[in-house]
């Protein structure tokens, strides 16, 4: 397409104006030559007629003049100062119309490149907040993680010493309800009221042990872990919170399963985040059913069921519950960790962990590990 020639914005001015002189010289000319026509023009033809054509003339001139300053000068400069103010607001979309290739023709073309490229920084310049703050709430996520890190780990050694201190006199109460059982004044009644005490004592005492067992900070070396041994020990040490005694638990575990090489503590500790998350799903009480089996079709994998009969998870919720600090849970009831810790901790033994859930009818969390392929693993 060809350029339009430049033309000088005076050089415009100065043509139209000496064509709107002709143009009225012409037309007074005109007007005089058809007067003087008329009868008795001479005697009627005065110096007062005169300076009347004189200022028709320069009526013409001022009308026609204004009406060129206004198409050339007055209009464009206005566009271009409504534009700038807007782009003073933040809007730096806006575009002038070229409508010359004068001074002002290409005044409006270099205020529209440089609208656009203030358009393009302003986008980058976003771009590179956003990804800032991004990057903040990161760091935010990360520094709250790690003081939830921290925190647990001060609970953890309080609650390793208090089972500790625990332990001592409850031994000391085992010795003592030993003696009494050998005395030979008890009747068939305190004799069983004693063995159910030692039961409880003895009950009291593997809870202790296992309490001890998942406080101790973990080696980092794999073993070979039983997993109808983990889910009962964890089943232990969950049952005696408050709320379960409201929830009907029912175990189906499938015998002679491979050992499976993995974190034992860290296991449980993914095996108590869903317990609680399946108690917190079921406030009035409800079905807890723990599975453990062998995944078909896939050879050498292992799975672990938790089915519960709560309120169930919306499916806009489904493939958010893994993420850091999400949450459905009221204000100090849970800070949206423990999902998100334990996905990490199964992917890091090489496992998946999934989630299938009907709202209203409850949800249930698999998790599948391998049962073997891993080096620098102890046989326990």
């Amino acid at each position: 397409m060809k350029s339009k020639r430049k033309i000088s914005l005076i050089s415009e001015i100065v043509t139209n104006l000496v064509v709107m002189t002709l143009a009225s010289t012409a037309l007074i000319a005109l007007t005089v030559l058809w007067t003087l026509r008329l009868p008795e023009a001479e005697k009627s033809f005065t110096p007062l007629i005169l300076v009347l054509y004189i200022f028709l003339f320069a009526v013409v001139i001022a009308v026609f003049g204004t009406i060129l300053l206004s198409r050339t000068v007055i209009k464009p400069l206005k566009s271009l100062v409504e534009a700038a103010a807007k782009i003073g607001e933040g809007n730096f979309n806006v575009k002038v119309e070229v409508e010359t290739q004068n001074e002002i023709g290409q005044l409006a073309r270099a205020f529209n490149d440089m609208a656009e490229e203030l358009a393009e920084r302003q986008s980058h310049l976003e771009r590179q907040l956003s990804e800032l703050a991004e990057i903040n709430r990161q760091l935010q996520k990360t520094q709250d993680q790690l003081i939830i890190s921290e925190k647990m780990a001060s609970v953890g050694k309080l609650a390793s010493g208090v089972a500790h201190e625990i332990g001592n006199p409850l031994s000391i109460v085992s010795g003592y309800l030993e003696i009494i059982s050998k005395s030979k004044n008890l009747d068939e009644r305190e004799r069983d009221s004693l063995s159910r005490v030692e039961g409880e004592l003895k009950r009291i005492h593997q809870i202790i042990r296992e309490l001890l067992d998942y406080s101790r900070p973990p080696s980092g070396e794999r073993e070979f872990v039983d997993l109808n041994r983990a889910v009962l020990e964890t089943t232990m040490l969950i049952e005696v919170q408050k709320g379960f005694r409201k929830i009907k638990t029912d175990l189906f575990l499938q015998q002679d399963l491979p050992l499976i090489p993995a974190s034992r503590n860290q296991l449980k500790q993914v095996l108590i985040n869903l317990l609680f998350n399946a108690l917190d799903a079921m406030p009035n009480g409800g079905n807890l059913k723990i599975k453990t089996c062998a995944a078909n079709p896939e050879p050498g994998e292992v799975v672990i069921e938790i089915c519960d009969s709560g309120v169930g998870i919306p499916p806009e919720n489904l493939t958010k519950i893994f993420d850091p600090f999400f949450t459905t849970k009221e204000p100090g009831k849970g800070v949206g960790l423990g999902l998100s810790v334990s996905l990490r901790l199964i992917e890091a033994m090489n496992g998946k962990l999934e989630v299938e859930s009907i709202p209203g009818q409850g949800s249930t969390f698999r998790i599948k590990l391998k049962s073997g392929g891993y080096e620098g693993v102890k046989q326990t």
